[in-house]
């Protein structure tokens, strides 16, 4: 259906081009017929081309008004929002959720579906999230949503999914209904999110880097590049070196 239509709009693309020919022939003919005169055979040839020149002429209306049809398409194309939904790594190991009109015209009544559904930091399914529970019913261009999602590591864990299949619905101030759907495979981001330390594993690092301090003092000291006293010892180095400083 699609390439009968290309080819009758290419055709009627070239519909004036022909029309303007077979005019012309047609002008030529009737001057022809004036200077020669006409017969009964003539006058039914004249009125066949002139029958073939009107239809023609129809399908030039038709192609003009086709024109008119797609420039005003082109014009709402340029006017009409296009909005984005996706999930996002960002470098901190945090998935967010972002929502972003690209269009040069508002978004409206914006709905956002999933399947399977994922599962927030609060353990909450996302289609129960305000954001994604209602329509937003003013997206205006270049403006961007960011839900915060889950850090990556539990959110891709190897009991939850990662891919998702984003449907997205939403309108135009031409009252036109657009819907965007596509696969968004997560699987890329497993390994580029670490897990987070606790805070007993933290703890645990400080011990072990007061350990190995202790070691190194230990091991200079004993180079005679350290001395390491006691406060009784440091009052008894000041006072010797005070008494032989006072004879």
């Amino acid at each position: 259906m699609n390439k009968l239509f290309n080819f009758f709009r290419k055709t009627l693309k070239r519909a004036d081009v022909i029309i303007t020919i077979l005019l012309l022939a047609l002008i030529a003919l009737l001057v022809w017929f004036i200077v020669t005169g006409f017969s009964q055979s003539v006058i039914i040839v004249s009125i066949g081309i002139a029958s073939i020149s009107a239809l023609f002429a129809a399908f030039s209306s038709f192609a003009n008004l086709l024109q008119a049809f797609e420039t005003r398409k082109q014009r709402e194309n340029q006017e009409r929002p296009y909005v984005t939904a996706h999930f996002d790594g960002g470098t901190n190991g945090i998935i967010y959720f972002i929502i972003r009109n690209y269009g040069t015209s508002p978004a409206l009544r914006v709905r956002i579906n999933f399947d399977p559904i994922p599962i927030d930091r609060q353990n909450r399914p996302l289609n129960q999230v305000s954001l994604f529970a209602h329509p937003i019913s003013f997206l205006p261009p270049d403006k961007t949503l960011r839900q915060l999602i889950d850090v990556g590591y539990r959110f891709l864990a190897e009991d939850r999914p990662k891919k998702f299949v984003i449907r997205t619905t939403y309108e135009s101030i031409f009252q036109e209904r657009f819907t965007e759907e596509f696969e968004d495979d997560l699987s890329y981001l497993v390994q580029a999110n670490v897990p987070a330390k606790s805070v007993e594993e933290v703890l645990s690092d400080i011990d072990n880097q007061l350990k190995e301090l202790i070691k190194t003092i230990k091991s200079t000291t004993k180079l005679g590049s350290v001395m390491v006293e006691t406060p009784e010892m440091q009052n008894s180095r000041l006072q010797k070196e005070s008494g032989t400083r006072n004879p």
